[in-house]
This record gives structure tokens, sequence and C-alpha cells, in this order.
């Protein structure tokens, strides 16, 4: 493999990351830097027709609930009670109705205490696991619910996560309204393309970068132009082998993209030269801001609800 060092003052090294797919136009100068004039990136991915609606319908998304067997905060139980109908107003109940699914964007289990012996850390692990199927089949009573593994659930390390087993999650699991899928996901929710990962590909790219100034939703923005969901791997990101074919390529453009396990909610309507509109969410940690958020299906709109202060 060539590698060439890119200079010139058309370029922001910083901005872009090691896997990144470009198209550069430039010259070599005599001490092997590449002179760089312009470059490109392969852009947004073509997007796919709507059928228009006017239902109403909305998605909820939390990510970093971070659950334990001997912790449920105040919060925790309002947003249960909000997302079942049991919160609020007679137009807050009325407006729920409208709620065709909850996506959990990964760390829904608390992380391990390594001080702890093994034996401890087994034994608390599946009381918690316990507790969290108890939670989710509870969820799932009141609504579709789709869970993502994150960094501290148990499924393996590299990407793509593995969906969560049936057998962690036995009375979930059985449930026609709950699905465990992977991380990332691509998937189709009443006819919106849905692209969202745990935060483990945003993480890295911060880490490798180090540029703190640029929000996750930034970066996020950047992925949807350079067409891939994880640009980082496999060289400080891991991923499962794959032949051929790389699964983190954005084949289609998505209508919601999304990263979990941020500090902040932040949001962005981005529009595309060829009139893709693509709703980007940083869905920030439960546990740390008390905060989900609400998607409305038909416009895209979304609009952020906190539980830390009701």
């Amino acid at each position: 493999m060539l590698r060439i060092k890119l200079v010139g003052e058309q370029v922001d090294i910083k901005q872009i990351i090691t896997g990144v797919v470009c198209a550069v136009l430039g010259n070599e100068n005599n001490d092997g830097t590449f002179m760089v004039k312009d470059w490109c990136f392969p852009g947004c991915a073509p997007k796919e027709s709507l059928k228009e609606y006017t239902s109403q319908r909305k998605l909820v998304l939390v990510s970093g609930l971070n659950l334990s067997n001997n912790c449920e905060s105040l919060g925790m139980s309002l947003f249960v009670e909000w997302l079942c109908g049991m919160a609020g107003n007679t137009t807050i109940q009325k407006d729920n109705t409208f709620i065709v699914r909850l996506i959990i964007a990964g760390n829904t289990i608390k992380n391990n205490d390594t001080s702890q012996t093994s034996t401890n850390t087994s034994k608390e692990l599946g009381e918690v696991i316990k507790f969290v199927d108890m939670f989710l089949s509870n969820l799932g009573m009141c609504c579709s619910v789709t869970l993502m593994p994150g960094e501290h659930d148990p499924s393996n390390a590299m990407l793509p996560q593995r969906p969560f087993h049936p057998c962690l999650l036995p009375k979930s699991s059985r449930l026609e309204s709950f699905k465990s899928t992977t991380n990332p996901w691509i998937g189709k929710i009443e006819g919106r393309v849905i692209i969202g990962s745990s935060g483990q590909s945003i993480q890295d790219i911060v880490k490798v970068t180090g540029e703190t100034d640029i929000s996750p939703l930034e970066w996020l923005e950047k992925s949807l132009l350079w067409r891939h969901i994880c640009p980082t791997a496999p060289d400080t990101l891991l991923v499962c082998p794959y032949y051929e074919k790389d699964l983190f390529i954005m084949e289609t453009c998505p209508d919601i993209y999304f990263v979990g396990n941020t500090d902040k909610f932040e949001t962005k309507l981005w529009k595309g030269d060829e009139n893709q509109i693509v709703r980007l969410i940083s869905v920030p940690r439960f546990d740390m801001t008390q905060t989900a958020v609400i998607v409305n299906l038909d416009n895209l709109d979304t609009q952020y609800i906190s539980f830390s202060n009701i």
C-alpha cells in the first residue's frame, strides 16, 4: 500500500481521517508530499422515494439507560409511565398513541465494577439481565421496541455487534413487539430508512482526530458525505472480518441517521445536492441527562423531552 502525505492550504487534515475514500486533484512535490488543489468525497447516497403520510406517527430514541438491578431513577420511572400513557394530561396521552416504536441505542446494562471478583460480577450481571428482561417486557407491552447492543452490553466487542441472544431475554423475546438487532443497525420503520449506531464509531473518530471541538453531530454529517458508517475500521476500531463486501457502506440515503450515547442532544435537518433530506440526531445518555428524543416520522420534526425536572 502506497502512503503519501497530503499538504496544501486546500486541505485541513484534521477534518478527515484515515479510511475515508476521496478523489484528490493536485501534484507531487519533490519531497514526496502531494500538494492538494481540490478534492471531493463520494457524497450522500441516492435516496429512495417515499410515500407521503399525514398520520403524525412518532419514533422515540433513547440510549445509555445503564440499568442495574437495585436502582431505577425517578427519571426512568417517569419515562416508562410517559411511554405507557400513564403520565401527563389527556393531550399528552393522546399524542403518545402515535408512537410506533422505541429504539434503545446501546448500553442498556450498567458497566460492571472491575474491582469485584469474577464470581460476584457474574452473579450480579445475571441479576441485572433478569431485571432488564422484565423492564423490556413491560415496555414491549406498551409499544414496539428495538434493542441495539452497546459497548457495555453482553455482545461481541467487534462491530457489527450481534443482537442480544434470546436466552438472555426470555420474557422480552417472546413478544412480537420486541426486536433485538445489531449495532450499527440499518432498517425501515413505517417506510422511513433509519441508520444508527450506539456510539463507538463516532467515539473512535473523535479519539483518532483529537478534535474535541467538533461535535458528534458534525462527525455524523461528515460520515454521511463519506458514505461510510465506520471509516476508522479496522485500523483503530475492531470489526468482524469481511470478504469482498464492506458491511458499513451506506448504499442508500437514510431518512434518519443517529448516534447514541453522546453527552447532549443535538439535531439538524441536512439537505443534499440531489434533494436528499436527512434528520441527523445525537441521542444523549439517559442516565446522565434523563432525556429522550421524539421524531415525527411524517415530517422529521424532532424534539427532546426531559424527565429530570418533572
